[in-house]
């Protein structure tokens, strides 16, 4: 089974799963997911809104999300908290690796700078220069 969306395509094989019949319909679920992600990137991601999108758990959401990470498709921006009183949205902000399946406009502007400064923390922390991580800040006024 191949997710296709443009000219991004992901092959998902049957054969790898103990249970190829019962897992046809999470096929589709994955595939929803990762065609509804591209118009959430300019906001922070309400997971359970998405899960009530996809008929499934949160956790499942959750889990799925974080397996789009490990296989580098999405990375998450977690929001600042530390030593700021008014800063209350939880929400992490996800982001396609690769910036050119985001949607036109400002949200693939805006896509390819967190791609470029998750890179660039990856690269500094790597290189010994200190331990980099990227964030975002939102208040509670939505700055």
């Amino acid at each position: 089974m191949f997710i296709m969306q443009g000219n991004f395509c992901i092959h998902l094989h049957p054969n790898f799963l103990p249970f190829p019949a019962l897992c046809a319909g999470i096929y589709d679920k994955i595939e929803n997911l990762l065609l509804l992600m591209p118009s959430r990137i300019m906001s922070p991601l309400s997971m359970p809104n998405l899960a009530s999108e996809l008929e499934v758990a949160y956790t499942t959401v959750k889990s799925w999300l974080e397996q789009l990470n490990r296989l580098y498709i999405l990375f998450p921006v977690s929001p600042w908290t530390k030593k700021l009183s008014r800063g209350l949205k939880k929400e992490k902000k996800w982001y396609v690796l690769d910036w050119y399946y985001a949607p036109e406009g400002a949200a693939r502007l805006k896509n390819m700078a967190a791609t470029y400064l998750l890179r660039t923390c990856l690269a500094m922390t790597d290189m010994g220069y200190g331990n980099y991580s990227l964030h975002y800040v939102r208040t509670t006024e939505k700055k």
